[in-house]
């Protein structure tokens, strides 16, 4: 236990629900290990028992905002029709950060992501504290957008936004991206990355390009997500022995566009021409069953939101095979916890993803968007016994080498402590 242990605060608008929220509560767990002095602020609390995670003294106004977050997309219908891509304002304070007595107490003030309205541009002036954020998407850098796309206004000072259908150059997306240069020109703020990929557009981008800009990849409990047993994990769960099994999964695995769910569609209708139907079987979470069931061809379980991390490794290492055909990504968690558990990953080329998923080493790697490669993917991974098992061992080694949260935590360490000396 550290003599005088850094106290350091997070701010998260959710802390369990969707990945980036999992990543920050890890890695403040991972912290408290470390023996740092850490406590979790949120704007929504989960259904855990954690006294280290505590939710924000809230205004009136506030309270309104937690409990109808659609206030936040209000400015939003000056722009309809407009893409249904995510797109987040922040310019409705939630709380005042002088009646948060915990953040006064911090030492440092981690960000992680803050959509919802959870923090204003101009609140992060008011801290007067070392502030470190970690981006769990591209939203920072923007004038509101989560991913920009092929679109790299962002680079300059946006307008005529793509993702609003803006054809002015002083559109809602040059408002915002105003606000944040105008409050965060001059604060004392460290970036920190998950992957390389994201890292090259905090440099490029007109808010960031000035910042420190570390790289800590995201980290996994190895002695959760680990391979286990594939028939022990089948019988626990109640799937068959003689199957094979297809993973997907996502928050908003169906609904959200950016997930890729539509080429994973598209793939799964080239292999039922391929592959014997009574042989498959397709397992999706993150998402209920919907109103209107998509044709397959194959045998689908929907398993809704699973929290239970046990649970969830069992799943992936019951399965053969992990699909991830994210069309615009920074390095999603599930990616590093199927492979931490062995089960070898199909993905799209993008984002962060070939950071960790090295082609025809440890898994499969396709042009975004090609339905017909990700197809010839899953085909190979469950036909191929010998090429799967090798894949499963390089997988599990790779998180192993470089992405486990023991890891992280011990960077994260090492960054607050230069921080805090500086």
């Amino acid at each position: 236990m550290m003599q005088n242990p850094i106290k350091v605060v997070h701010l998260s608008t959710l802390d369990r629900v969707g990945g980036a929220a999992r990543a920050a509560y890890r890695l403040h767990r991972a912290l408290l290990k470390e023996g740092l002095h850490s406590r979790m602020l949120v704007s929504r609390l989960s259904e855990i028992n954690d006294e280290t995670v505590i939710p924000t003294k809230k205004s009136f106004f506030g309270k309104i905002l937690s409990r109808f977050p659609e206030i936040d997309q209000l400015p939003l219908r000056l722009y309809q029709p407009r893409p249904a891509t995510a797109f987040s304002t922040n310019l409705f304070q939630q709380f005042k950060v002088k009646k948060q007595k915990i953040l006064a107490q911090a030492d440092i003030i981690a960000l992680y992501w803050t959509g919802y309205s959870f923090l204003t541009p101009k609140q992060l002036t008011q801290f007067h504290k070392p502030l470190i954020w970690r981006l769990s998407d591209t939203w920072p850098l923007t004038g509101g957008c989560h991913y920009p796309g092929t679109c790299t206004r962002y680079e300059k000072d946006c307008g005529f936004c793509p993702q609003l259908g803006s054809k002015h150059k002083r559109d809602l997306s040059h408002f915002i991206w105003r606000k944040k240069k105008q409050h965060w020109e001059k604060i004392a703020l460290t970036i920190v990355a998950p992957s390389h990929w994201i890292a090259d557009r905090a440099r490029k981008s007109s808010l960031f390009y000035n910042k420190i800009i570390k790289i800590i990849p995201t980290g996994v409990e190895i002695n959760i997500f680990r391979p286990h047993d594939k028939q022990t994990a089948r019988r626990l769960l109640g799937m068959k022995a003689d199957k094979k099994y297809i993973l997907f999964g996502a928050v908003k695995a169906t609904s959200d566009a950016r997930k890729g769910f539509i080429y994973l569609q598209q793939a799964l209708q080239i292999l039922k021409t391929q592959l014997i139907a009574e042989q498959v079987e397709i397992i999706i979470f993150g998402a209920s069953e919907p109103l209107k069931i998509p044709d397959f061809g194959f045998v689908t379980h929907y398993q809704g939101v699973l929290q239970d991390e046990v649970s969830l490794a069992l799943l992936y290492s019951a399965a053969d095979v992990f699909i991830a055909p994210s069309l615009e990504d920074n390095l999603p968690n599930t990616i590093l916890e199927s492979m931490a558990c062995g089960t070898p990953v199909v993905a799209f080329q993008i984002g962060g993803i070939p950071e960790v998923v090295e082609h025809l080493r440890n898994g499969f790697l396709t042009p975004s968007g090609d339905s017909h490669h990700l197809a010839q993917g899953i085909k190979m991974i469950l036909e191929d016994n010998k090429t799967a098992a090798a894949f499963s061992l390089q997988a599990r080694e790779k998180i192993l080498a470089g992405f486990t949260l023991d890891q992280q935590a011990k960077e994260y360490v090492d960054l607050y402590q230069k921080i805090k000396s500086s």
